[in-house]
Formats: structure tokens, sequence, C-alpha cells
């Protein structure tokens, strides 16, 4: 037996049900024999498919959460209580509370540098009790330096070697990088060079979130080349902390890794390279094709169209033959790494007389268009030429054609709004929702007549149509982030936080089970803000900030044994724990400029006797600086009293 036919054994028979990776391929063949339909095509639909998990995992998970902390954090997001950074905080609580005790967390801020605020850790309950301290008192800094955050993340992988673990880098910023390296291709370079020398079982994918209406050229382009799942675009007015957990939850179900998928043309057959869809794609050449996956979640299925050139001559000569090799290779969680070796057979049995032999519709008159095409299913080596089957094939590949149209003209809108925002010419989406159209009328030419087919093709085509409209309304440049967001979501076939797709649409591409899990996220934050609600008795600090020096940090107050952060935070205010010095100190001019309009510290007596360190910082960055009893007795009266009755003597000196 040939190494090629052993190779085959794995994926027939008896042992098909070991893959976790299933595939099946719909074909659609243009004989040629019908000028109206064009040349002799062969427009296959690859599909690749994990089944959806009822439970997560086994492997061991570990996350690298990268948060950017610039000053941009500190502005307010829409019209809810706290900064930008405090709503990311309650999003990295999420994940705290809910890793498992097996898995492992990371957290590193960036700025102009970038800090390792927590280390890969095993997230047991003194662990999660440690990073929430943490997370309480981060603050914000200066500027945006994404490329050391994620170079910091890559570090922290590697001082922390685990061959095994699945990985995984999540990465936050909400505005353009203003220092470090700013170019894509560079910065990639870069960070698979680190990679690779984690030498690690598991690729480490990057999963790249982003909020506001700036335009995230940089990010888009490290999501699409060190990720394989979408660009994640968070609405301001939408509760986004729970989306933001998308990434976390997809990898949970991850059970296939680093797919490698490999087509060869055979006798002569040719691939149009032009009509290739990119995302994931390695290389292309008219014999040759490779895409590459990070991972595939349970519950999600990828597409991938290619549009294969026959030879010359007769075609019935090539009838049941195989005309593209087929190699694709993965990591199964826990296991060795596995390889399916299958064919793309060619079939011109066209669908009328698939049909007929049926005898189910008499009298049903077919257009003559029906004898220039052939539609089937091949699985397994296995050719489907049945009725059902057709169908099934000329519906996906339609799906198809609607969607590389939708992401060619979502792609041109991109590029057109980087050109100008004046650039995006709105006749273009309307000649495509035309083009979608005319895909609508052919199909209705082959078969004459209206039925279950040409119904499910109206469907899908429909559909696509809704969704240029609106990516059409949304075309401008305060949109770029949710129109890449879109792109990326319907090119990856993966989900998008709320607010990218249009509101009456469903979440496109998202899992049973995670659209589920990410329901109860979401009652976990309605009731958290409702107790909240509840709890908050004042709103005394009106979201003011509040630095607390060395000795007030762990003194608790009143029967229920309150720490001073917790009274301010219950009362509108922001307690923080630093003043930021040290990203400055060789420009001492910066803190004259930096505004602490809203920022007070409350000191101890001891500590402002003693001269310490956040005392020093608060001096020098002329921030002011009140006694303990200020907080108290503004709660007692509920309301923000005058702070000059209140300070040290030699506090603002």
């Amino acid at each position: 037996m040939s190494r090629r036919e052993v190779a085959k054994t794995k994926t027939t028979g008896s042992k098909r049900h070991e893959n976790l990776l299933h595939t099946k391929y719909f074909c659609q063949v243009i004989n040629g024999k019908v000028d109206l339909l064009g040349d002799p095509t062969m427009l296959t639909v690859m599909e690749l498919g994990v089944p959806e998990m009822l439970s997560r995992s086994e492997a061991s998970f570990r996350y690298v959460l990268v948060i950017d902390v610039s000053s941009s954090m500190a502005v307010e997001a829409d019209d809810r209580a706290g900064s930008l950074l405090d709503r990311v905080k309650v999003f990295i609580e999420l994940v705290i509370q809910n890793v498992s005790r097996h898995d492992s967390l990371a957290i590193v801020s960036f700025s102009d540098d970038a800090e390792i605020e927590f280390p890969m850790t095993k997230m047991n309950e003194t662990a999660k009790q440690n990073a929430r301290s943490i997370v309480k008192y981060l603050a914000t800094k200066q500027n945006t330096n994404l490329e050391s955050g994620l170079m910091t993340a890559v570090e922290v992988l590697a001082n922390n070697p685990c061959e095994d673990s699945l990985d995984c880098i999540v990465l936050f910023t909400d505005g353009e990088t203003n220092t470090g390296q700013e170019d894509a291709e560079e910065l990639v370079t870069k960070f698979k060079a680190a990679q690779d020398n984690l030498n690690k079982k598991h690729s480490v994918p990057l999963s790249a979130l982003t909020i506001g209406q700036y335009m995230p050229v940089l990010l888009t382009q490290l999501s699409e080349s060190l990720g394989s799942d979408a660009f994640y675009w968070l609405s301001e007015e939408e509760d986004f902390e729970t989306d933001m957990l998308l990434p976390i939850l997809l990898r949970e179900t991850t059970r296939v890794t680093d797919v490698s998928i490999e087509l060869t043309c055979l006798s002569n057959f040719t691939f149009d390279v032009d009509s290739l869809l990119m995302t994931h794609l390695q290389k292309s050449s008219l014999t040759t094709i490779e895409y590459f996956m990070h991972s595939i979640p349970g519950g999600v299925k990828k597409h991938f169209p290619l549009t294969i050139i026959p030879p010359e001559g007769d075609l019935e000569s090539f009838q049941g033959k195989p005309v593209v090799e087929v190699k694709i290779s993965y990591s199964p969680i826990k296991k060795s790494r596995r390889e399916i070796m299958e064919d793309i057979i060619f079939s011109n049995e066209s669908i009328k007389s698939c049909r007929t032999k049926l005898n189910k519709e008499k009298g049903v008159l077919y257009s003559d268009s029906s004898e220039g095409v052939s539609a089937y299913i091949v699985e397994n080596n296995h050719l489907d030429l049945s009725w059902n089957a057709a169908q099934t094939a000329l519906a996906k590949v339609v799906r198809e054609d609607c969607r590389m149209l939708t992401l060619r003209e979502l792609d041109n809108a991109l590029y057109l709004l980087l050109e100008g925002p004046n650039s995006v010419e709105l006749d273009s989406f309307e000649e495509a929702l035309e083009g979608v159209e005319d895909i609508k009328t052919t199909y209705r030419g082959i078969f004459g007549h209206r039925n279950k087919c040409t119904t499910m093709i109206d469907e899908c085509a429909n559909e696509w149509k809704d969704i240029l409209s609106f990516g059409k309304t949304i075309a401008n440049p305060y949109n770029y982030g949710r129109i890449a967001s879109l792109h990326s979501s319907l090119a990856a076939e993966m989900p998008v936080p709320k607010g990218v797709h249009k509101e009456s649409h469903h979440q496109h591409f998202m899992p049973k089970q995670i659209w589920k899990r990410l329901k109860k996220f979401e009652t976990i934050m309605k009731k958290r803000a409702k107790r909240q609600k509840e709890n908050s008795q004042t709103n005394v600090f009106g979201c003011k900030t509040i630095l607390l020096s060395e000795s007030l940090r762990t003194k608790v107050y009143g029967n229920k044994k309150e720490s001073m952060a917790d009274l301010i935070a219950r009362h509108g205010g922001r307690p923080e724990y630093y003043v930021i010095v040290s990203p400055y100190k060789h420009h001492p001019e910066w803190y004259t400029e930096k505004s602490f309009r809203n920022t007070l510290l409350v000191s101890s007596w001891n500590d402002h006797e003693t001269n310490s360190l956040i005392v020093r910082s608060a001096k020098r960055a002329h921030v002011p600086i009140v006694r303990e009893e200020f907080v108290l007795d503004c709660l007692r009266r509920k309301k923000y009293l005058k702070i000059e009755g209140y300070f040290y003597n030699s506090a603002m000196t």
C-alpha cells in the first residue's frame, strides 16, 4: 500500500469518527454546453468544522491580558459612570472570577512602556484575590506603546515555559499607537520570531479589541496576521464588558489548533488565484494553495471558495476522477498531530438528469440551462450525486458567491476611507447589490421554475443584500473600526460583539453554547449593576480621583469594616494608589502640564509627617493633600465639602 493510500485510511471507514475536524466539499460544475453560463468552470466550497462542545476543552489554558492604560483611558465611556479603564477593569474581574483553578493568568499594562502587573499564575482562590487587588488600582498614564505591550506578553510566556498549554494573548487599546513600532509588517515579523522561540506545541494567537471612532489600521492588520478569530470592535453604547469575554470563551471550546491546508491541482486543472478568500491565506499559485488557522472553536464552520479551471477538451474523461488533492494537518488537544488526505472529485452529471432520475416532478419543464450545470457533494472521498446533495451544493456555492462579493465591497470601502472622508463611492454598493440580484436571476434561469432550491437561494441572497445595505449606511470614517470588525467577522466566519452587525440581525457565526454563556454573564452584570445602585447611598465624590496614602490602604472603618477605598468607590469616587511619576523622571516639566483638577490625596498624619513616597509624588505633581477627616466628614454630611479647610499646613508648599 502506498503512503498516500495509508494516509487516506485516516478518513475512511470506521476510523472517520476519530477525526475532530470534519470536511465536506460542495461542488458546482459549468460544463460549457450552455453558452449563457460561460466557459467550463468548477466552483467548489471546502467546509471545515468542529462539533460544538457541551463543556470546555480538557486543555490547560493560559491567558495574557494586555491592557492599554494611556491617558485616554481615563475618559468617561458613554454616559455610564466611571472611565473606560473602570469598565475594562470589570471585564478583567469577570475573567478572574470565572477562570478555572487549573488555568493561568497574567496581566500586562502598557502606556509609554509595558509593565507586568500580575505575573503568570495558576488561578487558585489566593491568586484570584491577589489579582483583584492589583486590578482595582490600575491607573492611567500617558502615551500608547502597543509594541511594548505585545512583546512583553510574549516575554511573560517565554519566562513561564509550558509546551502543551493553550495560550492566548488578549489585547485591548482605545487608540492609535503613538510611540514604539508602528509598522504592522515589522511588528508581525518581530512577534512571530519571538513566538517561534517559545517551542510550543500550539501556536499563540492574538485577539485584538478596541473601542472608539478612530481608524485602527495597525490593530486590524495585527489581528488578521496574528490571530484566526475576528477583529473585535466594541460599541460604547453597549454593555461591552461581557462581549470582551468572547475570545476567551471561544478559546475554551477549542479542541483543534494549528490547522494547515494544502491544495494541489491534478490532471492539468488550475486555480483562479484572483478569486481566493484572502483570510488565512499563506501561499497561492495556479496549482497550489496553502491556508493556516491558529484554531477552530467547537461549533464553528469555516468555508473556502475555490474556482477551478478545467483543461481544454472533453470533460467526460474526468468523470469520477480526483482533480484536486487536499492535505490537512492539525493538532488535537493532548494528542499527536493528525493528517487528513482527501480528493475533490469531478462530476459532469447535470442537475436535470439528477432530478429526473427520481421521477417525482412529472410535467415540470426544466430550462435548457439545467443541462449545463452539475452539482454534488464530496465527503470522505465519496461522490454524492443525489438531488438533495445537488440542492445543498448549489445553495452553498451561492452563499459563498454573495459572501465574497460583500467582502470585496467592504474591503473597498475600508481602502477608500483611508484615502479621505469623501472618497467612499456609495454607487459601488449599489453595483454590489445588483450583483447579488444577478446571482438570484441566474439560478432561477437554470431551473426555469421556483422550487425548494431557488427558495433557499433567494433567502440567502436577500440576507447578503441586507448586510450590504447596512454596510452602505455606516460607510464613513467614524465607523472605520465597526466596518473593519464587520468585514473580519464575515471573512473569518467568527462572532463579534453586539453593535457590529445591524441591530435587527442575529449575532452571526455565534456558537449556541457561547451565546448561552454570554447571556449568563449579561444576567450577572445586570444583577451587579442593580446591587451597586442599591448599595450606593450617594454620589458624594462625583467621579473624582482620590489617592490614598500608604497607611490608609489597609485601615477599615465602621461596623462593616470597609476599607477607605471601598467607601470612596461606593459613594461615587475613584480610589487610586499611585501618582504617576516614574515614566517622566527625565522630564519633570511634564508634571505641571498634566491636569489633576479632579484629583486629591487623602493622607494620614503619619504618612504626611514622614513624607512618604505618595506624599512626595503628590507634592511634585501639585496634587492637593488633605487630612483623613475630609472623607469621613463628606460621608457624614452627604456632600462634597470644600477641601481648603482640610489642608495640612505645608501640603501646598
